[in-house]
């Protein structure tokens, strides 16, 4: 039961997100990709991600590229707590999670996450 909860708010999230917004296409997240690989702090590098997803949508492949970019695990957290509400496919999480390094920041989004629902 608990897991058909789970699975009607997915389906709910995904339906809300995709009418806020449209998924960042392929030239235009490589554009994105080649403006943030051309800052060298963070700082910035998270500032265009951010202005990206407050209007685009996202895959959590492209997601996971943008945030390999990323020198600092807090600063990954900060961009998938951003971007999980723009998720095209959030039931794919678990990919992102294997870019984080600790244990804590994994409990940390899925608290997030939690939190949302």
């Amino acid at each position: 039961m608990k897991k058909f909860f789970f699975l009607l708010a997915l389906t709910i999230h995904i339906h809300s997100v995709s009418a806020q917004c449209s998924v960042i296409d392929s030239n235009k997240i490589n554009a994105l990709t080649d403006k943030v690989s051309k800052q060298h702090l963070d700082n910035a590098k998270i500032k265009i991600i951010q202005d990206y997803l407050n209007t685009d949508c996202i895959k959590s492949s492209q997601l996971i590229t943008l945030l390999k970019f990323l020198n600092f695990e807090e600063d990954k957290i900060t961009i998938i707590k951003k971007g999980y509400s723009k998720l095209e496919d959030p039931q794919n999480i678990s990919e992102i999670y294997k870019l984080l390094e600790f244990e804590s920041s994994k409990k940390e989004i899925q608290s997030f996450i939690q939190g949302l629902k």
